[in-house]
């Protein structure tokens, strides 16, 4: 009974590893995403005029007239005054 039992922590040990073999390569990629649209963000408050602001955050798929492009552009404004 004890080599089943050996075995079967042997099989769980190899699924443990498997498993977090897998999730560091997300994890980096999560964070690859996050600083690129922190770049774009960073970027796009840069912009000289309001219309290619509001184009920036279209593109992150903000829609006109929502509460988050609102607040978004007005942060933009207070920045750009």
């Amino acid at each position: 009974m004890k080599k089943k039992s050996g075995r079967k922590d042997q099989i769980s040990d190899v699924i443990k590893e498997e498993r977090n073999r897998f999730r560091r390569p997300l994890a980096a990629e999560i964070a690859r995403d996050r600083e690129e649209k922190l770049r774009i963000v960073h970027a796009a408050l840069r912009k000289p005029t309001e219309e290619e602001f509001l184009q920036t955050m279209r593109t992150f798929g903000l829609i006109d007239g929502s509460p988050e492009l609102e607040a978004a552009l007005e942060a933009w404004r207070n920045c750009s005054s």
